[in-house]
């Protein structure tokens, strides 16, 4: 009986404990996709940006490579006439279009 009032007594402490643990959990998943979201953007920047890769075809080839930002691209039309900067509209109808 003596064990079960010491128990009942650190309840409030327990639940208190158990919140702050679940706040914490929630706060370090928050901060793992943050990391991961400003990861998958720094690899997409360095990929569209790398001297090794090449230009991508079109908008829409940038938009299937992650790019979701209206603004100058360079694309390749692999035509052998070399790359050159297009205005590219991520955002109309699922974006990927090339403006002319």
């Amino acid at each position: 009986r003596a064990v079960h009032m010491i128990c009942s007594d650190c309840l409030p402490i327990v639940s208190f404990a158990a919140q702050s643990l679940n706040r914490l959990l929630h706060n370090i998943m928050f901060l793992i996709l943050v990391v991961a979201v400003f990861a998958f953007q720094v690899c997409e920047c360095l990929q569209l940006g790398s001297s090794h890769s090449s230009p991508p075809r079109n908008c829409y080839h940038a938009h299937l490579l992650g790019s979701k930002v209206s603004g100058i691209y360079e694309i390749d039309l692999r035509d052998g006439q070399g790359s050159f900067p297009v205005w590219c509209d991520m955002t109309t109808d699922g974006g990927g279009w090339t403006v002319f």
